[in-house]
């Protein structure tokens, strides 16, 4: 072989290893790399609420009775009327004790009555007296009215102070249910009715 051809050899020989060494090396390609995620931190329930059997709880001891009270004039000059008024409370109070009593949810059962007449004896001042007593001893749960106007316009306003229903009976006076009573109830013909009935 010529020098001439073997330097020209060793030219190409020495040329490949020089561009070899001076190109960057290709690596094997990467994975593609993915884009990072968000990192989350786990979501955390809201506690369920418990499943367990809600159990009633005891109810308390019902009372013996209900007490209610009433101011009524057995005597004096209402006391004629005020004897039909007693009759009619205390066939009242008799049929609902016939029939268990009356049911009171708080306590799921049926409770009798128990009814404390005083005699007024048509007096408005004793009649007040005598209902402050049987809220103060008795502590009733209502009060039945007496008989004649002019006792109930003293009376139901001890029902309002004492906030305790007042059902009155043989109370024709209209006025005082204008006055904005929450506690007075009177199932009879007030003066304006009576007067339409009349003529």
């Amino acid at each position: 072989m010529s020098t001439k051809k073997a330097s020209l050899i060793f030219s190409i020989i020495l040329i490949v290893v020089l561009l070899s060494g001076c190109a960057t090396p290709t690596a094997a390609p990467a994975e593609p790399t993915q884009a990072a995620q968000p990192t989350t931190a786990a979501a955390t329930e809201a506690p369920q609420p418990t499943t367990a059997v809600a159990t009633d709880a005891p109810k308390p001891p019902a009372p013996a009775a209900i007490e209610i009270g009433a101011s009524v004039p057995l005597t004096g000059k209402y006391g004629s009327m005020g004897a039909q008024v007693q009759a009619g409370y205390e066939l009242g109070v008799e049929a609902v004790n016939a029939a268990g009593g009356v049911y009171v949810k708080e306590y799921d059962t049926k409770i009798p009555l128990k009814l404390t007449i005083y005699d007024d004896e048509s007096d408005p001042t004793k009649a007040v007296s005598k209902l402050e007593s049987l809220y103060s001893e008795q502590q009733v749960t209502a009060y039945l009215g007496g008989a004649g106007s002019d006792m109930h316009a003293a009376t139901t306003a001890i029902a309002e102070k004492n906030k305790v229903p007042y059902l009155c009976v043989s109370f024709a006076l209209y006025k005082i249910h204008q006055q904005g009573y929450k506690y007075l109830f009177s199932p009879f013909p007030k003066s304006p009715n009576q007067t339409t009935d009349v003529y």
